[in-house]
């Protein structure tokens, strides 16, 4: 995750947010293969100590449904 800390002190930031009670949103995005998977794996991993992780994919064709990515799991 080189290059990424920016990054990974938003997702810090909204992950205290949240362990605080506040409500967060944050949206990544970004063209194929910049690392936003792996940059979601490690807030998973740090956020799974102590809250649950709900994971959604979206897909190009599905991205004007609102919340299409968390269908499966709703």
């Amino acid at each position: 995750l080189q290059g990424r800390a920016k990054e990974r002190a938003a997702l810090r930031d909204a992950l205290e947010a949240l362990g605080r009670g506040d409500r967060r949103c944050v949206l990544l995005e970004g063209e194929a293969g910049i690392g936003k998977s792996a940059l979601l794996d490690e807030a998973a991993r740090v956020a799974a100590s102590s809250a649950r992780v709900v994971r959604g994919a979206g897909e190009r064709a599905s991205s004007r449904v609102a919340y299409a990515a968390f269908a499966p799991v709703l």
